[in-house]
């Protein structure tokens, strides 16, 4: 279900598949903790995850604000499908910036790291 990519510092990038419920929402958490650090843009690859339950809602929300707490931030990538219309249903496509691939993930970053003064 998941894997992990380096990306150059502060990116944690983490590829998900197959589904982010119950079950699986806890190891994702797990693993996430262990790459929470200050200032992290930790960046989730949802385009493999086929289905998203409540618990894997619940889990996104709480990265989300956990990370900010920590001036971090929190990317969801190319969501498909259903698991797109269950982002914009919950809401939290408009909490959580969700693109459709890396280039508009970074070039978004880019230009949010250019207005907030210390952000590099």
């Amino acid at each position: 279900m998941l894997s992990a990519t380096r990306l150059p510092e502060p990116y944690q990038f983490l590829v998900l598949g197959g589904e982010l419920d119950e079950v699986s929402a806890g190891e994702l958490l797990a693993l996430c903790e262990e790459k929470l650090a200050p200032r992290c843009r930790l960046v989730l690859d949802l385009r493999a995850v086929s289905s998203l339950d409540e618990t894997g809602i619940g889990v996104l929300v709480y990265l989300y604000k956990r990370l900010r707490w920590f001036g971090g931030r929190l990317r969801l990538l190319s969501p498909q499908g259903t698991v797109h219309q269950q982002l914009m249903d919950w809401g939290v496509a408009e909490l959580i910036p969700c693109f459709a691939d890396e280039a508009a993930m970074l070039a978004a970053d880019d230009a949010e790291a250019a207005m907030e003064p210390g952000w590099q």
